[in-house]
């Protein structure tokens, strides 16, 4: 009953009551887990978790079934947009799909729904960071579940280079390579609200 009655709030919720929702989402079923979620990640209501929303949308990338890893990465993830400040540093074995959920999955993710209104995909190189950005760049040109689904992100974007892209909801997504300068970026009145350093150093 606690959890219903946040179904009225009009404003956004303060820490506190965001962390009085955290501790009674595990006991809401049904709409009302829907509706936790929903508040929790700042996510329309209906919208899948990050970690079922791949497996619908970018089936390609995810054959596998996730591991332990990937459920507590995921859901790590989809927090980090209500935490401003957070930095998330994640190391795992090769071979466990970091880049495909960290440079991939959730950035796409992110620029669906909103969550992050100017991204910025780094690597040791400018060219490694391009290829991040031309992943997500073809699923917004060429994938026909999200064309279904997002019609106004279907297709190319009102800019749309290959360091740098503006989807039609005004999220910027650039690609840019380890040392480049960062500050005085903007997208409209929004500083980078998400920094993803992919293999930042060249240990070769």
């Amino acid at each position: 009953e606690a959890v219903r009655t946040h179904r009225w709030w009009a404003k956004p919720l303060t820490s506190a009551e965001l962390d009085s929702l955290r501790s009674l989402a595990p006991y809401a079923t049904g709409p009302e887990l829907e509706l936790a979620q929903s508040l929790l990640t700042g996510t329309p209501t209906g919208t899948l978790p990050l970690i079922e929303w791949v497996a619908r949308y970018v089936p390609s990338y995810f054959e596998v079934a996730p591991s332990g890893f990937h459920h507590w990465l995921s859901a790590e993830l989809s927090w980090l947009h209500l935490r401003r400040g957070t930095r998330l540093n994640i190391i795992a074995p090769r071979g466990a799909a970091k880049s495909t959920w960290s440079t991939f999955a959730y950035p796409l993710y992110c620029a669906c729904h909103a969550l992050e209104p100017y991204i910025i995909l780094s690597s040791d190189t400018g060219m490694q960071a391009e290829k991040y950005l031309d992943a997500i760049r073809s699923e917004f040109e060429g994938n026909e579940l999200l064309h279904a689904d997002y019609p106004h992100l279907a297709g190319s974007g009102p800019v749309w280079r290959w360091d740098h892209v503006r989807l039609a909801n005004g999220v910027v997504i650039e690609a840019v390579g380890t040392g480049t300068k960062l500050r005085g970026r903007r997208n409209r009145q929004h500083r980078p609200s998400l920094i993803i350093a992919d293999d930042p150093q060249n240990t070769g």
